[in-house]
């Protein structure tokens, strides 16, 4: 398998516990298309994207990535074609544009400048990370961590609430990038401008 087009989720449920994260989900999304997650707090949404990113494989029911089960799939391969922005992004020791480089460390010195520059945030090149002091805007670290999924240029893209401690600029242009994508892209969001775009809307 080179790429994927079509993931289908049938009787996803996952359990910590006691506590029903998800209770038979139901999805199917192809190349090409915007789905979004809706629900409350707690009602599952990063959960399931975790599922998807392969973060989390205790659950119950069927994920069939172009009619073979996720379970039955090579992990590293699986992992090429998926793309994560969380809503805490993790970064590491180094520099800004290191921490973005992690997304594809083949791409060249050019291609990592252009996706930082597109997303704003190429005068942080050369600033370095600490994680202790933690000194970059709750933006900037967004920024980063989109950039470096874009860098990665995988099949799936999976967004975490994507626009929070955006600005304007920034927050249209990765609009305008979806919208023109023939990746699947999964996102959760209540961000008015976001679900204009999407093609599903499933609410958990």
């Amino acid at each position: 398998m080179e790429q994927t087009y079509a993931i289908e989720l049938h009787n996803i449920t996952k359990r910590f516990g006691s506590v029903t994260a998800n209770e038979k989900v139901d999805l199917e999304v192809k190349k090409g298309e915007i789905l979004c997650l809706l629900g409350e707090n707690g009602s599952g949404k990063t959960t399931l994207l975790n599922i998807l990113s392969g973060a989390l494989v205790d659950y119950k029911g069927s994920i069939l990535i172009d009619s073979v089960e996720l379970k039955e799939l090579n992990k590293e391969w699986w992992r090429t074609q998926v793309a994560y922005v969380t809503q805490d992004p993790f970064l590491f020791k180094g520099t800004v544009r290191e921490n973005v480089k992690l997304g594809n460390l083949s791409a060249s010195i050019e291609q990592i400048e252009k996706v930082m520059d597109k997303i704003g945030i190429l005068y942080l090149a050369d600033r370095n990370i600490d994680i202790e002091k933690n000194d970059l805007s709750g933006g900037e670290r967004q920024k980063i961590s989109i950039a470096r999924a874009l860098l990665k240029d995988s099949a799936i893209l999976l967004l975490d609430e994507p626009s929070n401690h955006l600005d304007s600029y920034t927050k249209k242009w990765l609009i305008e990038w979806m919208r023109k994508s023939d990746k699947i892209v999964i996102f959760t969001s209540h961000d008015k401008d976001l679900l204009q775009i999407s093609d599903m809307q499933i609410k958990l």
